[in-house]
C-alpha cells in the first residue's frame, strides 16, 4: 500500500496493479497534496488567457463542479458523485448512533431465540471466553494473541460498572468464524463478510494495542488510536518525502508498503482519496461510510481501475472533495468515545439476549486495569 502522494487501493496486493499506480500516477499523483483551487484556476488564466484571471467567480465554479456537460468524459462518475452528495445525510456526533445500525444487523439473528448456555458451549472453541460478573471482568488463562486479547480489554474495563453479567466467545484471528452455512454461533470477531458469517463484529484491538507493525516505527503494532489521529499524516515525515521528490540525488525516503487492509481507518487520515476495493469485508464502521461520498468504490475484479484512476487524475477538484469528506468523517465519527460507546451499546444488548445466568468459572482469571 503506497502512501499519500498516491490514490490508496484498499487492499491492493497484485504486484500487477501495484505497477499501474506508478505508471499512471507519476509524475503528479492526486492524492495529498492537492492542489488549491486557487492554484488551478492560476495555471489556467496563465496557459490560456490572462484576463480571465481579473473576474474570477468562485461560486459559479463550485456550482459548476458536477455539471452536465463541465467534461462529458466523465459525466457518469461526477452524477453518481452528486447524488451519493445529496441523498447523504451525516450521523449525529452526540448520541453515538453512527454505527449502531451493525448491531442491529448482527444481533438480528438472537431476537426471537434469545442466545443459550447451548448455544455458548458450541462456539467456545471458536475464540477466547470471557465472563462479566459482578462488574468484573474474567478470562480464561490462554488467550491467541495477547496484545489482541488486551487491546479489547482495555475498552472493556473503561465500561465494566455499566455492564451486567454475561458471557461471550472474542475470535482474535484475522478471519471470522461463524459460517452461515451452519447454523449461528454467538462469536465476536473484528471483521467478516456479510453473506457469509453470522459473527458479532466489534471494535478492533487496534484502536488501543496490537496492530500491524510498521518497522522501524511501531516496531510493536500500531495502537493507540486517540493519539495515531493527532499525528496522521505525520508532520515530521511528509517534509522529507517532498524533499526527496525534489532533489533525489540529495536524500532517498519513501512512504513503505504495509497492512493497510487492517487499518483502513488510517488511510482515510492521510488526506488522500481512498479507493475502496469491493465491499464484502466489514468492520463496525464501513457501513456508514458511503460510495462516492467518502470513498471511491473500486469493482472487487478490479476491471475499473484504470479508468478509476485516470478519472480521478482528470478531476482533481472532485476527487479532492472525496478525500476531505472521508477524513472528516473519520475525525467526527471514528473518535475513542466512539469506540467506547459502541462497545457499551453492543453488550448490553448482547447481555439482553441471553436466556441463562452466567456462574463465575473459578479457573478463569481476573483480568484487572493496566
Amino acid at each position: 500500500m503506497y502512501g499519500v502522494s498516491r490514490p490508496q487501493l484498499h487492499n491492493l496486493d497484485q504486484d500487477g496493479w501495484q505497477a499501474l499506480l506508478h505508471k499512471e500516477l507519476e509524475p503528479r499523483g492526486v492524492g495529498f497534496p492537492f492542489p488549491s483551487c486557487n492554484s488551478l484556476a492560476e495555471e489556467k488564466c496563465s496557459a490560456n488567457d490572462p484576463e480571465s484571471c481579473k473576474d474570477g467567480d468562485e461560486g459559479g465554479h463550485a456550482k459548476s463542479k458536477y455539471a452536465k456537460g463541465t467534461n462529458t468524459k466523465w459525466n457518469n462518475y461526477l452524477e453518481k458523485i452528486e447524488q451519493a452528495v445529496l441523498e447523504y445525510t451525516d450521523c449525529n456526533q452526540d448520541d453515538c448512533s453512527c454505527h449502531a445500525s451493525m448491531i442491529d444487523t448482527d444481533l438480528g439473528v438472537w431476537e426471537d431465540s434469545g442466545i443459550s448456555r447451548e448455544n455458548l458451549e458450541s462456539a467456545k472453541q471458536r475464540g477466547t471466553h470471557y465472563q462479566i460478573i459482578n462488574h468484573k471482568l474474567y478470562r480464561e488463562k490462554d488467550c491467541m494473541f495477547p496484545a489482541r486479547c488486551s487491546g479489547v480489554e482495555h475498552f472493556i474495563l473503561e465500561i465494566i460498572k455499566k455492564l451486567p453479567d454475561m458471557e461471550f466467545i472474542l475470535n482474535t484471528r484475522d478471519w471470522p468464524q461463524s459460517s452461515r452455512y451452519q447454523d449461528p454461533l454467538p462469536v465476536f470477531s473484528f471483521s467478516k463478510v456479510a453473506k457469509q458469517n453470522w459473527d458479532i463484529m466489534y471494535p478492533a484491538w487496534t484502536f488501543w494495542e496490537g496492530g500491524p507493525a510498521v518497522w522501524p516505527i511501531y516496531p510493536t503494532g500500531l495502537g493507540r488510536w486517540d493519539e495515531q489521529r493527532e499525528i496522521i499524516p505525520s508532520a515530521e515525515r511528509d517534509p522529507l518525502i517532498r524533499l526527496s521528490r525534489a532533489e533525489p540525488d540529495l536524500v532517498d525516503a519513501e512512504y513503505t508498503k504495509n497492512q493497510a487492509w487492517k487499518s483502513l481507518e488510517h488511510l482515510f487520515l492521510c488526506d488522500s482519496v481512498v479507493f475502496h476495493v469491493g465491499e464484502d469485508w466489514l468492520e463496525f464502521f464501513y457501513p456508514a461510510m458511503k460510495p462516492w461520498v467518502h470513498y471511491i468504490p473500486v469493482r472487487q475484479d478490479l476491471n475499473d481501475v484504470k479508468e478509476l484512476l485516470q478519472f480521478a487524475k482528470e478531476n482533481d477538484e472532485v476527487v479532492h472533495d472525496i478525500a476531505k469528506r472521508g477524513r472528516q468523517f473519520i475525525w467526527d465519527h471514528l473518535r475513542m468515545e466512539d469506540v467506547s460507546c459502541y462497545w457499551l451499546k453492543l453488550l448490553k444488548r448482547y447481555a439482553r439476549l441471553q436466556d441463562f445466568k452466567p456462574t463465575q468459572n473459578k479457573t478463569f482469571m481476573q483480568i484487572m486495569a493496566r
